[in-house]
């Protein structure tokens, strides 16, 4: 988190949304986590130190096998989560709601 340059000072367990310019699904995203009041820092995975490489560490299935880096990726506390799914993410909140 701290190599993302993120400062998490909210309650709960930090949201990171590594998103990319002119992504369709990250515009998508933020509205709907706007729409359910979440707390959320932007880092974008084109331009802030680290995070491409973080992409690519974060860029693996279920089963261990490495997939193309997409945007939006969203970090909950240790949970990744892909593409525009607003309800996993409050899903993951609620799971670590003592962080």
């Amino acid at each position: 988190m701290q190599q993302l340059g993120v400062q998490w000072q909210y309650p709960g367990p930090p949201v990171i949304v590594l998103f990319g310019p002119g992504c369709g699904a990250c515009a998508v995203l933020q509205d709907l986590l706007n729409g359910e009041g979440i707390t959320y820092e932007l880092v974008d995975a084109t331009q802030a130190p680290h995070a491409r490489d973080a992409l690519r560490e974060l860029s693996h299935n279920r089963f261990g096998c490495s997939i193309a880096p997409t945007t939006p990726t969203t970090l909950v506390g240790t949970r990744v989560i892909r593409g525009p799914d607003a309800k996993a993410v409050v899903e993951a909140i609620k799971e670590q709601a003592d962080w």
